[in-house]
């Protein structure tokens, strides 16, 4: 039933979406896609502050060690990452989006110029090093990725819109106690 209504009440919104070159550029301006190189100090779901404690220390030893050294980031990636991915790659892990990063990598990442380094970036896979190596132009994006995120800010929006129409409709009552 639920689905039922939501695709009579939304189906044709949503397909009526359209996405126009000017949109995707606005949007791109605010989300470019960027390439990093990172040096990642991991610490497992589930750690104990005493070990994400101690994986942070390690991360700003590493991070005082890459601000100092004259050693290429790529070589000091070999001797410190824990990513076993990106590691072999100097710690290049390609071209991301805000779509395809960690929020608060990309965050940090956005904000820095191009051969910048940046220390102590915590995401849910332990504290990362950035150097951002490249910042991609709107000509050169992605963009059917960029289209597709477009769409999904719009599509959201549709859905945020009618459900805000239903709470003002319909008495809701919260149980933050079953909410984890």
């Amino acid at each position: 039933m639920y689905k039922a209504l939501l695709e009579k009440e939304l189906g044709p919104r949503i397909q009526k979406i359209q996405v126009s070159d000017k949109e995707m550029q606005t949007w791109y301006a605010k989300n470019p896609e960027l390439r990093t190189s990172h040096i990642l100090i991991e610490y497992k779901a589930g750690a104990t502050p005493a070990q994400v404690a101690e994986a942070k220390k390690r991360a700003s030893e590493i991070y005082d060690e890459v601000k100092k050294s004259k050693r290429p980031f790529e070589e000091l990636v070999k001797l410190y990452s824990d990513d076993a991915l990106s590691k072999q790659a100097g710690g290049d892990i390609g071209w991301q989006s805000r779509v395809t990063l960690v929020p608060s990598y990309y965050e940090a990442a956005s904000d820095m110029k191009v051969g910048e380094v940046r220390g102590l970036i915590e995401s849910q896979f332990g504290f990362h090093v950035i150097k951002l190596t490249g910042r991609r132009s709107f000509e050169n994006a992605n963009k059917r990725q960029l289209r597709a995120a477009v769409y999904d800010e719009k599509r959201k929006q549709i859905f945020n819109e009618f459900f805000e129409k239903l709470k003002k409709s319909y008495s809701i009552k919260e149980n933050t106690s079953a909410i984890k």
